[in-house]
């Protein structure tokens, strides 16, 4: 009997152990980026840079670590290639947690369709 309840006892702190050492992901704060008044200028430094720092890194979002995202080269690569409008824009797979909003879409739209400057 001593033995069946010792062995209740651990699968009971294996359980709890294992549920609460999952990491947490929480939802991007959605006050925190950039608007563009206009447009038609809209740049990497100015524009996307706050979007992506704000969407795309922290706890919430790549395990905390900075995004490949926030540098200009590595996202103008994505974007010359296509595949940052196609997680973005058409899929909207990014980012994975939580949604950009329509003025960040917008944002991000006219940014790839003007060519993606810094």
């Amino acid at each position: 009997m001593k033995n069946l309840f010792a062995i209740l006892i651990l699968t009971a702190i294996f359980a709890v152990a294992c549920s609460t050492s999952k990491t947490v992901m929480k939802k991007a704060p959605e006050n925190t980026v950039a608007k563009s008044p206009n447009l038609s200028i809209v740049t990497f430094d100015k524009d996307i840079k706050t979007i992506v720092a704000a969407r795309c890194s922290g706890s919430y979002c790549h395990h905390g670590e900075p995004s490949e995202w926030e540098s200009y080269e590595n996202i103008k690569k994505m974007a010359d290639s296509g595949k940052l409008h196609k997680l973005v824009i058409e899929t909207k797979k990014m980012p994975q947690y939580g949604k950009l909003t329509d003025e960040e879409y917008n944002i991000f739209k006219t940014w790839l369709a003007n060519g993606a400057n810094k």
